[in-house]
C-alpha cells in the first residue's frame, strides 16, 4: 500500500514533492524593503501609519466573521500601540468580538471599525484589554494598495471556517416573498452578530449570478461584492434597518449609493440606489455562501 499524500497546513495535497530549498546566501538573507503604508477608513476619521514589508502576500481567512466582512489580512509587526495615530485613536473605533471566550481560552479576538463609515481597519487578540499578538491590519484599508492585485496574485488562504464551534447564522423568519418562480430562490442574508437579517429573492446566486467586484474607494475597503436582483427583491427583517441602534448609513461622492453596515459588527449588508430604488446584497452575507467558490467580475468604479 502506498503512503498517504501530503497534505500542506491549509488543506491542499501538492502534486509533487517541493524542491529542495535554494542554498542560503547573501542575497536570500537580506532583509527585505520595507515601506510605511497609511490605514484609513474612508471618511477619514480614524487614520494611522504602520511598518510593512514592500511587497507581502496577504492572508484570506474562511472564517464566518471574515467571510462576511471581507478583510485581507497583513501582521503588522507591532501591537495596536505602536501604530503611529494621525487621527482618531483605538478608543474612538467600535469594536467587536466575532467569537466571544469559551472557558479556558487565554484571549480573544477583537476587530475594530469605524463607527461613521462601517470599515474595519485591524483586529488583534487582546487578554484583559491588552494586545497578547502583533495586530492584524487590513490591507484593503492601505491607501495606494491595488486590492485587485493583492487579491488575485499574492492571496493565501487560511483555512478558519472549521476552528471552534459552529457558526450558526440568524434567520429572517418574518420575511416572506409571495410568486417565486420555479428558477428562483428566496436566499437568508445576515451580517455576523445576526443584527441586521434580510432575504432576497433571486436566480441562486451561487448558480446563476457573477458577482460584482469594484474598486472605487469605498466598496475596495468594505471588500463588499455585489449583485443585482431588481426593486423590490430585497426585504429588510423587521427592525432591522430603521432601529438607529443596529444599522449604519454612510453616503460618499455624489450621494447616490446609499451603504448601509450593521453597527455592532461592522459588516456591510447592502447599498441602495437613491435614484432608482433598488437594493443590491452584498453576497458574503447569504448564509451558506462560499465567497471563494464565486464566480466574480471586476468594475471599475475608482475611474467613475
Amino acid at each position: 500500500m502506498s503512503d498517504p499524500p501530503t497534505v500542506t497546513p491549509n488543506g491542499i495535497t501538492p502534486e509533487a514533492p517541493p524542491p529542495d530549498p535554494a542554498p542560503v546566501t547573501a542575497a536570500t538573507t537580506a532583509p527585505k524593503p520595507r515601506k510605511i503604508f497609511r490605514s484609513s477608513c474612508h471618511c477619514k476619521k480614524h487614520v494611522f501609519t504602520c511598518d510593512l514589508p514592500e511587497v507581502f502576500p496577504v492572508s484570506d481567512c474562511n472564517c464566518s466573521f471574515c467571510q462576511k466582512e471581507g478583510a485581507l489580512w497583513v501582521m503588522a509587526g507591532v501591537k495596536s500601540n505602536g501604530l503611529t495615530w494621525e487621527k482618531g485613536s483605538p478608543h474612538s473605533m467600535s469594536t467587536y468580538v466575532p467569537f466571544p471566550k469559551k472557558p479556558g481560552d487565554k484571549d480573544e479576538l477583537v476587530s475594530y471599525f469605524c463607527p461613521s463609515c462601517g470599515i474595519m481597519l485591524f483586529a488583534n487578540r487582546e487578554k484583559d484589554g491588552e494586545d497578547v499578538v502583533p495586530v492584524g491590519v487590513n490591507a484593503r484599508a492601505l491607501e495606494d494598495l491595488d486590492t485587485w492585485t493583492v487579491g488575485k496574485v499574492e492571496r493565501r488562504l487560511n483555512d478558519g471556517k472549521n476552528e471552534g464551534t459552529p457558526y450558526v447564522p440568524k434567520v429572517a423568519d418574518d420575511v416572506t416573498f409571495e410568486d417565486v418562480k420555479e428558477d428562483e430562490k428566496v436566499h437568508n442574508c445576515s451580517c455576523h452578530c445576526g443584527a441586521v437579517t434580510f432575504k432576497v429573492k433571486t436566480h441562486p446566486i451561487d448558480e446563476w449570478w457573477t458577482g460584482n467586484e469594484c474598486n472605487c474607494s469605498y466598496c475596495s475597503r468594505a471588500g463588499v461584492t455585489w449583485v443585482y436582483p431588481g426593486v423590490g427583491n430585497l426585504k429588510y427583517s423587521a427592525g432591522a434597518i430603521t432601529k438607529e441602534e443596529l444599522a449604519g448609513t454612510y453616503l460618499f461622492h455624489i450621494k447616490r449609493n446609499l451603504h448601509r453596515f450593521c453597527k455592532i459588527c461592522g459588516v456591510n449588508v447592502t447599498e441602495t440606489d437613491l435614484n432608482e430604488g433598488d437594493s443590491s446584497p452584498n453576497i458574503r452575507c447569504v448564509d451558506g455562501l462560499d465567497i471563494h467558490k464565486q464566480k466574480l467580475e471586476y468594475s471599475n468604479g475608482k475611474a467613475d
